[in-house]
Order: C-alpha cells, then sequence, then structure tokens
C-alpha cells in the first residue's frame, strides 16, 4: 500500500466521466485524493484500476440505484494483483448526501452532477 502523507484533511474529486469506466477527462489528475465514481457501466476493478492511474489514493463507489449494497469483487476476468489502493462503496442517498457536502468546498456542483438516479434526491 502506498505512503499516505500526514495531514488533517482529504481532498476529495469527483471523476470525469462519473461512472470512471473509460480514462478520465483529459488532464483530470488525483494525486493524492480521494476520487468518487458511480456503480455501473464496467467492473469495479476497472474502475479502481482507472482510477488509480491517475494517483489517487482512493476510491468511493456511490451506488446508482436504492437496492441493498452488493459486495465489490473481483470478477474472473479481471486483473486485481495491479491494484494497490483502497476502495469502498456507499448506498445511493448517503452518496448523493456526501457529494452535496463535498460541492461546498469545490466550487459547487450542479443538481444534475449530484444526482446519481433521476433528479436529485430531496
Amino acid at each position: 500500500m502506498p505512503h499516505l502523507p500526514l495531514r488533517n484533511y482529504l481532498e476529495v474529486t469527483v471523476a470525469n466521466p462519473l461512472n470512471g469506466c473509460t480514462q478520465l477527462e483529459e488532464g483530470q489528475r488525483h494525486l493524492e485524493t480521494l476520487v468518487v465514481v458511480q456503480r455501473g457501466d464496467c467492473t469495479f476493478a476497472q474502475k479502481v484500476a482507472i482510477v488509480q492511474s491517475t494517483g489517487a489514493i482512493g476510491v468511493l463507489v456511490v451506488n446508482n440505484d436504492d437496492k441493498m449494497i452488493t459486495l465489490m469483487v473481483c470478477g474472473v476476468a479481471d486483473s486485481c494483483s495491479e491494484i494497490t489502493i483502497p476502495a469502498l462503496m456507499i448506498d445511493r442517498i448517503n452518496g448523493e448526501d456526501f457529494l452535496s457536502e463535498v460541492s461546498i468546498y469545490v466550487g459547487g456542483l450542479s443538481c444534475e452532477q449530484l444526482s446519481i438516479m433521476d433528479g436529485c434526491h430531496k
């Protein structure tokens, strides 16, 4: 596991594209940040590997529906031996609340950027 610098805060960024399934937007580096991605469209291992390649120290996967959170596993076709950063998943409602709080510190995100489902969580 990489050495994490001691500090009293954690920088959080939101992946673009949000699903984290393709190379992130050009120039989007996440050195020493926690990167938030949306569940779906590709495997957890693919998301984490892509985010890790940008220099992130962890991944927070926000569930894309209201169903119970499933176990994040490495699929048969995935190569997880190269993944060295932690990843965890939270449910959609808590994920949207978390993103809402984060948006206060990153200059504000629109309702559409914060919403994992149709419309914003109220």
